[in-house]
């Protein structure tokens, strides 16, 4: 039986958040103010999708943030768990662009 690392959401919208914003600084990107949770992928909300190339940088950055933070989160645990969330950026025609990460499904997040 394989064991799951469970991650805070808390952890996660706080390591996003703060990526977004120096991402959103660095790449001139505008993202909504809320962490996102799509189902499929975690991140944030881009208003408007003028560059693919800024906002896949701004994806791996988010990403990179959040498996930081949920590495760190587990650092109480007998073995710290190695935690890599890969980029990903959903574009639906008419819908939300999110930048963010996919969270595998192996990964559990808490809510508290």
């Amino acid at each position: 039986m394989s064991t799951r690392n469970v991650l805070s959401a808390k952890h996660l919208a706080t390591a996003v958040n703060q990526a977004a914003e120096a991402a959103a600084k660095r790449h001139k990107l505008e993202f909504a103010p809320a962490y996102a949770i799509s189902g499929l992928i975690n991140g944030r909300v881009l208003r408007e999708l003028a560059d693919l190339n800024a906002a896949s940088q701004a994806a791996t950055e988010i990403a990179a943030e959040a498996s930081k933070a949920a590495a760190a989160a587990g650092q109480g645990a007998v073995a710290a768990p190695k935690v890599h969330l890969p980029p990903a950026i959903l574009v639906r025609p008419g819908g939300p662009i999110i930048c963010g990460f996919i969270l595998d499904p192996a990964e559990v997040i808490s809510f508290e």
